[in-house]
């Protein structure tokens, strides 16, 4: 199990990287969002590979296989051992997908729904799908039930795509999608950082911090201890 963080400011980036993810995920949204309309994809994609230090999967597109080839190569070609394309499941996609793949350009199936395009992405040699899971259970689909198929059947399998869910919008999307067998989330360095903390384990520091106060030459000053019992806390 683990997590791509999506695009943010450098800081956010570098803090999701820190804590091992291994690829930043654009979208056009994200796009628009952090660079406004003056900035193209191939000059998005410098800026996010210097700023957060590690891969990039940039979001394209294309009125048919060949565009999608050409500029899926072009921003490849950026630097070739960091960046990746993200692009859209369907017919010309993944065709597109096929031709990538056996360049050895690393593609996700992005706005991905169901078994059967999660079948055609592994056919085609896409280096991960990415289901859309907050998305489409909006519209009624039961998309832990096929994360969990998918699983099922990429496990009968040599080499499979990764199972990158996306759309992910709370915690709860988080847990079950790796409860239904994802590999890895894509989401916010916002969501990240709920994953990595509970409210307990924070109860567990303040009353580690009450006994480490009573040893000798800790400092315990950067938590808010005062009126705590200092040794009320039993594992």
């Amino acid at each position: 199990m683990r997590f791509y963080v999506g695009m943010n400011t450098g800081e956010k980036m570098r803090a999701g990287a820190a804590l091992g993810a291994p690829a930043v995920l654009t979208n056009s949204n994200g796009n628009v969002r952090v660079f406004g309309t003056g900035t193209t994809l191939d000059e998005a994609t410098k800026i996010l590979l210097e700023e957060s230090g590690i891969r990039v999967f940039q979001s394209i597109h294309g009125r048919d296989v060949e565009e999608i080839v050409a500029t899926a190569r072009r921003i490849h070609a950026i630097d070739p051992q960091k960046v990746g394309v993200k692009i859209l499941s369907d017919t010309k996609g993944f065709t597109a997908m096929r031709v990538l793949s056996a360049e050895g350009i690393d593609c996700i199936a992005t706005g991905l729904f169901t078994l059967t395009q999660a079948c055609v992405a592994a056919q085609v040699g896409a280096y991960a799908i990415s289901p859309f899971v907050a998305r489409g259970m909006e519209a009624g689909l039961d998309m832990y039930k096929m994360i969990r198929l998918t699983r099922e059947c990429y496990d009968r399998m040599k080499n499979p795509p990764e199972i990158l869910a996306a759309s992910i919008r709370t915690i709860d999307h988080v847990y079950n999608s790796f409860a239904a067998g994802a590999d890895a989330v894509a989401t916010s360095y916002e969501m990240i950082e709920q994953m990595c903390n509970h409210p307990f384990s924070r109860q567990t520091e303040l009353s580690f911090g009450e006994a480490f106060a009573q040893i000798k030459g800790e400092d315990v000053s950067y938590l808010p201890l005062a009126g705590r019992d200092p040794l009320g806390y039993q594992e």
